[in-house]
């Protein structure tokens, strides 16, 4: 029984990536615990919590700031250009879990239906997406969990980028403290133009449309985050200058066409 399955003798190298680790004392590593919860029927719409190990409560980082007896949230969306070989257990987002929760952050990893599969795809991606950030909602209350909703950071990278930027735009339930968008696929139309990914198709596969008709231009500004400005909730955007899969000038066009929606230069 716990406590004890949560300082169990691990080797220093071990990792998992369901259970990262987090902290070594003298040998013994404290084990975060996971849970995979469902939002829906289909076999890609689930999340996964971790939520660090006690005593969680000293590791918060601002005194003062929320409840004491729980934990920020850092919600993961994953990206891949919607394409159904990128998941959350493979793309590279999963490995800020270990370091959000050693930093005192409960850490979500969202799964969402991509472009093939049934429903996926614009809007189902989307909708995914924001009916996880729902379920996070409920976790305090009927899963009994340590969450601090007031205290929520969306962090999406390359598409996941631009479904976090989309859910931050249209959350209600849960609004995030921030968004953070890592390289994100920000404006779906320049996009197109510039056929971006691998195959130069993504955006087209992703949205089953075009925008070079009256209903897939309006498609496309609905699920574009730069259609959405000006923004909401604080916004962060993280770009490489050499990035060739999401060009640096995409974010930069985002930026500026942000701050000038907001009035500023």
């Amino acid at each position: 029984p716990e406590p004890w399955t949560k300082m169990r003798r691990l080797p220093s190298s071990y990792s998992s990536p369901c259970s990262p680790p987090i902290g070594s004392l003298g040998g013994l590593m404290a084990v975060a615990s996971t849970s995979v919860f469902k939002y829906g029927d289909h076999e890609s719409q689930w999340v996964r919590l971790t939520v660090p190990p006690e005593p969680w409560t000293k590791m918060r980082g601002t005194p003062g700031e929320g409840a004491p007896d729980s934990l920020p949230v850092a919600v993961l969306i994953h990206g891949g250009y919607w394409k159904q070989k990128w998941t959350a257990d493979n793309a590279g987002i999963k490995e800020l879990v270990p370091d959000l929760c050693a930093r005192g952050f409960a850490v979500m990893e969202v799964e969402y239906r991509r472009r093939d599969d049934p429903g996926g795809g614009w809007p189902g991606s989307n909708e995914d997406c924001l009916a996880a950030l729902n379920l996070l909602g409920t976790m305090p209350h009927e899963k009994r969990l340590p969450l601090d909703l007031a205290r929520v950071v969306i962090i999406g990278h390359s598409a996941g980028g631009q479904l976090a930027l989309w859910v931050g735009a249209k959350s209600e339930q849960v609004k995030p403290r921030l968004v953070v968008g890592v390289a994100p696929v920000c404006n779906l139309t320049e996009a197109y133009r510039a056929k971006l990914s691998d195959e130069g198709d993504a955006v087209e596969l992703y949205m089953h449309c075009t925008p070079d008709t009256a209903a897939g231009e309006e498609a496309y500004k609905r699920a574009c985050p730069t259609k959405l400005l000006p923004v909401t909730v604080p916004t962060l955007i993280v770009q490489g200058s050499t990035d060739t899969d999401v060009p640096s000038w995409l974010s930069l066009n985002y930026y500026s066409d942000a701050m000038a929606a907001r009035g500023a230069s």
